[in-house]
């Protein structure tokens, strides 16, 4: 009987190691999904911003500054895809559809309204995959002064994956304890519950400049 005993422990145990491994490999495989794809950051005279690849048709431009009419393109012949912004802008954040799949193309050049001088140009790697159907809802920034915590970040919903993903976050981490939280006031509450950021449930600490997931509870 004791043998019995042990040997129906020993197969909880097991069964139980088993899921906790099955959990940890889903989570892993969440986390390494990338939201968006930060294509990098441009800082060449006038032209000024971070781009990213929200699918394989979209750009979305982050603070980004322009003293003309600039293009995106990318490809060569039947294949070019091109994209371009309209006039002066500064500090804008837009998202601009591109006229055929970016990930097909590289690298993604940008260049003056006339074409014929090339700004910045970036490489698209042949192997990322970008979840699609992601709605921007805006960007927030607060600067916190001696009361209140720095902080701000583009926020889009991806609703196919429910989560959150936050470009360009930034947090002055001088608060004791900040953590993502999910609420439906639409003021500061304590009424909600902690979510999931960057695959746990820990701090933030300080954070400049980071592209972070921010999800459901389970």
């Amino acid at each position: 009987i004791l043998q019995k005993k042990l040997t129906v422990y020993k197969l909880a145990f097991s069964l139980v190691h088993m899921r906790a491994l099955l959990l940890t490999l889903l989570l892993q495989l969440v986390f390494s999904v990338q939201a968006f794809y930060r294509l990098g950051t441009v800082g060449v005279g006038s032209t000024s911003g971070t781009i990213y690849l929200m699918d394989s048709n979209t750009l979305f431009l982050a603070s980004f500054s322009a003293s003309e009419s600039v293009i995106f393109r990318g490809g060569s012949g039947a294949n070019i895809v091109t994209a371009t912004t309209s006039g002066f802008l500064s500090g804008a954040n837009m998202v601009l559809d591109g006229s055929n799949d970016w990930l097909n193309v590289s690298p993604i050049e940008i260049r003056t309204a006339s074409g014929d001088e090339l700004i910045v140009s970036f490489d698209v790697p042949g192997n990322i995959q970008i979840p699609c159907n992601a709605e921007y809802l805006g960007k927030f920034s607060r600067n916190g002064g001696n009361t209140y915590h720095s902080l701000a970040g583009h926020v889009f919903f991806d609703a196919s994956n429910r989560r959150f993903f936050v470009a360009g976050l930034y947090l002055d981490g001088s608060a004791p304890a900040a953590y993502m939280w999910l609420t439906t006031s639409t003021t500061p509450s304590s009424s909600g519950v902690r979510a999931g950021y960057n695959g746990g449930y820990g701090r933030v600490d300080d954070v400049n400049n980071q592209d972070t997931n921010v999800t459901y509870p389970p």
